[in-house]
């Protein structure tokens, strides 16, 4: 269903995620069929023939510039939810694979760099400061709604929140042969977010009675440690905020702009979505870890 609800919206890729992997990788590329939407993982592996069951990445031609758009799987939460159903499979790191992916697409010409992402947030913002080339990550797992992209050395990373609540639309204005980006919603988000830190060292200068924060806390190594990271969002916010205005002056960039969309939050109940659920629901217990069967037969 939701596969088909991704062909209404033409989507040009799904990426292969935690969950996709659940009824295991047949179950998911026979439905998959009927949708005619590419499902993409660059790091996802035959064990046998080491090769990739999906498609790495695909190529789009729009408006003159080439996007490349490529898939990373998560192997640590995989191993650990469904390990019992991924026997025949194998993840690869997905950093080394992210730098080996984006040097075939560059190698291509390929203009403009695409990473859906279920590594989660944190990955997010390592997959941008380690892999250089990658312009937009579209992250998922993490639950978070960013209504600004948030910017991480040249990468931005866009997230949509979670279980389909929103539907997020960036709109890039396309400037021949600039591939840079620049996004006017960042100033905004940026000054806020210095007048945020600012507002916590005010808070602590307030308890050093006059005194230098970090000096007068230097015996309280927490209170320390949060200070001094606190200079440095302060410094690096400030930093990234000049780099951005100098961004605004140059002619070789072009303007991005991030929209999101609430969704229904609820539906009615649809007779032929509960036939489906109720003919695989023996499919999903008989996947399901012994501990969580029995919690699930207690709460019954």
């Amino acid at each position: 269903m939701i596969l088909k609800i991704y062909g209404l919206l033409s989507y040009d890729a799904v990426n292969v995620g935690l969950q996709d992997l659940a009824m295991g990788v047949d179950f998911l590329k026979d439905n998959a069929k009927a949708s005619n939407i590419p499902l993409i993982s660059a790091n996802i592996i035959d064990k046998k023939n080491k090769k990739t069951l999906f498609q790495p990445y695909i190529i789009k031609e729009i408006a003159g510039a080439k996007f490349g758009i490529f898939g990373l799987t998560s192997d640590s939460r995989i191993r650990k939810y469904f390990k019992n159903n991924i026997n025949n499979i194998e993840i690869l790191p997905p950093m080394d694979t992210a730098k080996k992916i984006v040097k075939e697409l560059k190698a291509k010409g390929i203009n403009v760099i695409i990473a859906l992402s279920n590594l989660g947030y944190g990955n997010d913002i390592k997959l941008a400061k380690n892999v250089s080339g990658i312009n937009f990550i579209v992250e998922s797992w993490s639950y978070l709604r960013l209504n600004y992209p948030r910017k991480v050395d040249k990468s931005f990373i866009l997230s949509p929140h979670f279980k389909g609540q929103y539907i997020g639309k960036l709109s890039i204005f396309l400037k021949s042969g600039a591939y840079n980006f620049y996004n006017p919603q960042q100033e905004k988000v940026l000054k806020v977010r210095i007048k945020g830190y600012e507002a916590q060292m005010k808070y602590y200068r307030r308890l050093a009675k006059g005194m230098d924060p970090a000096e007068y806390f230097k015996n309280d190594k927490k209170r320390l440690w949060s200070i001094n990271k606190l200079k440095k969002l302060i410094e690096d916010t400030k930093k990234e905020l000049e780099e951005h205005k100098e961004a605004k002056k140059r002619g070789d960039v072009s303007i991005i702009h991030n929209e999101l969309f609430a969704m229904q939050l609820s539906l009615s109940e649809d007779k032929e979505i509960k036939k489906i659920i109720k003919r695989l629901n023996p499919k999903i217990e008989a996947l399901l870890p012994p501990k969580e069967k029995k919690g699930k037969e207690r709460r019954r």
